[in-house]
């Protein structure tokens, strides 16, 4: 469901506004290229944390098409339906777990997250990975799950400003 008509679809105002991020920013050839023009195009004229247009300007190229653009949201989305699965694992049985990552499989809004340029798609995935990693946590407290939840907290924050609210309510 994510794959299918991947690239169909014109880039709309917000998809076009990261596609002119990855361009270097609004100043085109006059900006310094690279990370650092990613970076300051992205504060300049994105409402999100850099992380998500820096994946997407590290597997694409300036000539991609809309399918390239839109390709890590779409793994992102898929990579969601097995760590819904893993968190509700957590909670109830294997089947009820079953039930959850099929419920995100086929929802229509995670279909449509998962095809767009934005970072909805790995936001919804790292919150079900931060999630299940405080359980974790939680259950039996350790050095490498405090890492794992430090570590999956930091890329959360830099992937979406609401994620801040996610890592706030489970500390």
């Amino acid at each position: 469901l994510r794959a299918w008509h991947l690239g169909f679809k014109s880039l709309w105002y917000d998809e076009a506004v990261i596609w002119r991020v990855l361009q270097g920013g609004w100043a085109g050839a006059a900006e310094p290229s690279g990370w650092i023009a990613v970076l300051g195009a992205n504060a300049a004229s994105n409402s999100a944390p850099p992380l998500h247009v820096l994946l997407v300007a590290a597997l694409t190229g300036p000539d991609a098409g809309e399918a390239a653009l839109r390709a890590a949201s779409a793994v992102a989305g898929v990579a969601c339906i097995p760590a819904t699965w893993l968190l509700a694992r957590q909670f109830v049985a294997p089947r009820y777990a079953l039930v959850a990552a099929l419920l995100v499989a086929l929802s229509p809004v995670q279909v449509q997250y998962s095809q767009q340029l934005r970072e909805y798609a790995l936001a919804c995935l790292l919150s079900a990975l931060l999630t299940w990693s405080w359980v974790r946590f939680l259950g039996r407290p350790g050095a490498a799950r405090s890492v794992q939840v430090a570590a999956l907290t930091a890329v959360a924050l830099l992937t979406q400003y609401g994620l801040a609210l996610l890592a706030a309510a489970l500390a």
